[in-house]
């Protein structure tokens, strides 16, 4: 079963509208080819977590350019039927306007438009907001919403892997969710084995680092200096670990955030080295 973040949404979306809001509230989303708050980048960002190629995935000057003619390989237009309440926009569609805008629709009841947008007001971060049809010239659908298997696509917990275990990204900080926006950014709406794939040649320096230390730690050329200087390493950060859980409580508020931060990288510190002590010792015997 596909991940809460890859369910399919109401329209049928690969990417639910609701994570999409949820990944994008309050920021100016930027999309590909460098366009950064703009309406259009919010569109087009929604374009891509769907699975749609190009840089920029829309190649046009402005939002109210976009009609029957713009990527026919990847969307179905519309025209509006003014005055029509059954001519309305599904969830998912990207709405456009003479007056220069574009929105993500997240319902319509063929009078007004509930739009996931930015930039309305100029310069305003991604929001929810309600339009009527007045200068709506009609919307883009994904032609192909099933194109890519949701069990395919990164998910931001696998992203997170990627980054420090590939990357060497810090771990805590990765796996606290700290550079989940950049990754995101980057890498959401791709199939992992894409990422995976640039990611594994990409990174030859830190892969054959990583891959050569192992090697080493694992045979008999691990000699006994350095299982002395692993065992010294453990025995300090060991102690470091322990003064920390030692230390009183900023005034009655408890330990603050970053002491917790210290604790945890250390006791994650402790434990790799432990590892690699009973890896040595485990090739060994």
């Amino acid at each position: 079963m596909a991940d809460e973040k890859h369910q399919r949404d109401g329209g049928g979306n690969i990417y639910s509208i609701q994570q999409f809001k949820n990944d994008n509230q309050g920021t100016l989303v930027a999309s590909r080819g460098g366009i950064t708050g703009q309406c259009v980048s919010l569109v087009q960002k929604w374009a891509e977590v769907n699975g749609v190629g190009g840089s920029p995935v829309f190649p046009v000057a402005n939002a109210r350019d976009m009609n029957a003619t713009t990527r026919t390989d990847a969307f179905t237009w519309t025209k509006n039927i003014q005055g029509d309440p059954n001519s309305k926009p599904q969830p998912g569609d990207i709405v456009v306007f003479s007056w220069n805008h574009t929105g993500l629709c997240e319902a319509s009841d063929g009078y007004t438009i509930t739009m996931f947008q930015q930039n309305d007001p100029t310069g305003s971060t991604a929001h929810t907001k309600n339009y009527s049809f007045n200068g709506c010239t009609g919307w883009l659908t994904l032609k192909n919403k099933g194109g890519v298997s949701m069990a395919d696509i990164v998910t931001t917990d696998e992203l997170r892997i990627i980054h420090s275990e590939m990357e060497g990204w810090p771990l805590h900080e990765t796996h606290q969710g700290k550079f989940d926006g950049q990754f995101n950014a980057s890498w959401g709406g791709q199939p992992l084995r894409t990422v995976l794939w640039d990611k594994w040649n990409k990174n030859d320096g830190w892969r054959v680092t990583r891959q050569n230390a192992l090697a080493y730690y694992g045979t008999k050329a691990a000699n006994d200096a350095l299982v002395a200087d692993l065992r010294k390493q453990l025995a300090d950060t060991t102690k470091q670990y322990q003064d920390l859980l030692a230390k009183p409580p900023v005034a009655s508020g408890g330990i603050d955030q970053a002491t917790k931060d210290t604790i945890i990288d250390t006791n994650t510190k402790v434990s790799w080295i432990q590892a690699l002590l009973d890896g040595i010792f485990k090739k060994r015997r």
